[in-house]
């Protein structure tokens, strides 16, 4: 959802997502990204009155450009939603990230 909303521009606070339901959860979990993503997130904080913080778009990282040191071939295999989450973890994490995003290729320990 985290990738979806920057993606869309929205910024919905960690305390208004624990107030939802788990049903309306899931809904923004399996909805496609795009401006009907957007639209169905205004529904849903309306019903809930809360608020949507509009944001910059976050476009996907470039796989082109490979950052956090990770080594260009490495870089380039992982898919957009990869890129994001290790371009949005905690430094700490990225190892263990990594790991549980490409198995076989790198250790927790690298």
């Amino acid at each position: 959802v985290r990738y979806k909303l920057d993606r869309s521009g929205i910024k919905v606070s960690l305390r208004y997502w624990l107030a939802l339901s788990i049903p309306d959860r899931q809904r923004l979990i399996g909805a496609p990204e795009g401006e009907h993503y957007a639209a169905l997130v205004a529904a849903i904080a309306r019903e809930y009155d809360f608020p949507v913080v509009p944001i910059e778009a976050d476009p996907p990282p470039d796989p082109a450009t490979p950052q956090l040191g990770i080594a260009p071939a490495l870089w380039s295999q992982l898919t957009p939603f990869e890129r994001f989450v290790c371009v949005k973890s905690r430094p700490e994490r990225l190892g263990e990230i990594l790991a549980a995003a490409l198995p076989g290729c790198i250790t927790a320990q690298e």
